[in-house]
């Protein structure tokens, strides 16, 4: 599901609200998770789950092709831990149809 099919789901549900407005619902939403981000703080959102950073530090890799040794630069990567509630709703429904990952 991507942003835009999000938001048609929420105006399908609630047509009181303008696309408009849930544009800019999900603007601020997704800016306040990425600037917690950027000031390396987590973000919980309670039934959902958590996002945190994670640091991977430089390391020497080998080339496949040529055998190169080269350098890999240390890097922050965001991890999602789920919450347990939605653990437990992924685990205890069928899902008759999954999206194809692209």
């Amino acid at each position: 599901m991507n942003r835009g099919k999000v938001s048609k789901t929420i105006h399908k549900c609630h047509k009181n609200l303008s696309p408009v407005l849930i544009e800019k619902a999900l603007d601020i939403f997704f800016e306040t998770i990425q600037t917690a981000l950027i000031e390396k703080r987590r973000v919980e959102i309670r039934r959902f789950g958590i996002f945190s950073l994670c640091h991977r530090p430089a390391r020497n890799a080998r080339n496949p092709g040529t055998g190169e040794t080269i350098l890999v630069k240390e890097r922050t990567y965001v991890h999602f831990k789920m919450g347990k509630q939605l653990q437990i709703k992924l685990n205890q429904t069928e899902h008759p149809r999954q999206e194809k990952p692209h």
